[in-house]
C-alpha cells in the first residue's frame, strides 16, 4: 500500500490487481475498502487457523491435587506406607505445616518409577 508519493505506482499496481478480483478498491493513499464477504472470509479462515493452533498446543488442566486422605484412598493404601513412600523419596509431595499435598504428577511418578515390565518363561 502507498504511503507517500514516492510510490505512487507501487499503488497503482495494487490498485489493479484488487479490482481485477473485484473485491477491494484502493481509495486515496491509505484507504481500502473490502467488501463484507472477503472480510467474513477472513474472519472465518483465523477462527479455523486458532481452532487448529489450539488444538496443536498441550493441554495444560489445572493440575489435581490429593490430600493424605485422599491419597491413601485412590492408592488402597494406609498411613504408614505413605509416610514410607514420602521418607523413601518414592512419592513427590509439597508440604505446608503438618499438611501434605500431592499432584497427579506427584503420583505418575511413583507409579512410572515403581513399573515392572511383563515377562513370561517359555515352558
Amino acid at each position: 500500500m502507498k504511503r507517500c508519493g514516492a510510490h505512487m505506482e507501487e499503488g497503482s499496481k495494487m490498485e489493479t490487481n484488487l479490482n481485477n478480483h473485484g473485491s477491494a478498491t484502493v481509495v486515496g493513499s491509505n484507504l481500502i475498502i473490502i467488501s463484507r464477504d472477503i472480510i467474513d472470509n477472513i474472519l472465518l479462515q483465523l477462527k479455523e487457523l486458532n481452532e487448529r493452533v489450539a488444538a496443536m498446543l498441550p493441554t495444560t488442566p489445572n493440575p489435581q491435587i490429593f490430600t493424605n486422605k485422599s491419597i491413601k484412598e485412590l492408592l488402597g493404601i494406609h498411613d504408614k506406607l505413605l509416610k514410607k513412600y514420602r521418607d523413601d523419596g518414592l512419592l513427590p509431595y509439597r508440604q505446608i505445616g503438618d499438611k501434605y499435598w500431592y499432584t497427579r504428577e506427584d503420583i505418575e511418578v511413583l507409579l512410572s518409577n515403581s513399573y515392572n515390565e511383563a515377562y513370561a518363561y517359555a515352558s
